[in-house]
């Protein structure tokens, strides 16, 4: 299944369906909004492709590859311990409409980024597994919901997406914490919450 619309066109798929695709998932232009894939195969993104809302959930024992070649995806769901055997791999810099891991996943988020691209979160959801991205320099997230599972985060993280939130399970430790939100916007952390940063805390 390929969607190549024109680089303004947006594919709405209704909220309550699902496309179960047994081959190939190719994501080469434009957006797709709402509904959900169950791709069985591999995932391609070329880096042409602007994102959307729809959710993207690997749906196969077997292990199954998402190359991101640069522009949006769609949301990534990891929901079962199968999960942890596929590869969400990076290519390029890229932004990420959101990943979610629920409580039903378990074992290591398989998100590799070996040309330490910087990576752009909308939101990231975390509520089991685990991601060490210590090796990796820069992440942009706009929004954090982390209740459960082990973060360790790359060198610097930036909030940098207008009214950002960021919820951690009472307290997360980073690096370095650049906050660069659009001027008159902010950033939103949970009362009770401490974000503890060991190096430079920057406010921009």
């Amino acid at each position: 299944f390929t969607i190549y619309n024109t680089h303004t066109a947006v594919l709405n798929i209704n909220a309550d369906d699902a496309f179960v695709i047994t081959g190939t998932l190719t994501l080469t232009d434009g957006k797709v909004n709402t509904g959900t894939f169950n791709a069985q195969g591999a995932i391609s993104q070329a880096s042409t492709f602007d994102g959307g809302s729809a959710t993207i959930e690997f749906d196969a024992a077997a292990a199954q590859t998402y190359t991101v070649n640069g522009g949006t995806t769609p949301n990534i769901e990891l929901d079962s311990s199968d999960d942890a055997s596929d590869s969400i791999t990076f290519t390029a810099a890229s932004s990420i409409t959101g990943i979610n891991t629920t409580a039903g996943f378990s074992g290591t988020i398989p998100i590799t980024n070996t040309s330490d691209d910087t990576l752009s979160f909308t939101s990231w959801t975390q509520a089991a597994g685990t991601i060490d991205a210590s090796a990796q320099t820069a992440w942009n997230v706009g929004s954090f919901d982390i209740t459960g599972g082990t973060f360790t985060p790359p060198a610097t993280v930036t909030a940098n997406v207008n009214f950002g939130a960021w919820n951690f399970d009472t307290t997360e430790t980073f690096n370095n914490a650049t906050v660069a939100v659009g001027n008159g916007s902010w950033l939103d952390i949970t009362s009770g919450d401490t974000l503890v940063t060991t190096g430079t805390l920057t406010l921009t």
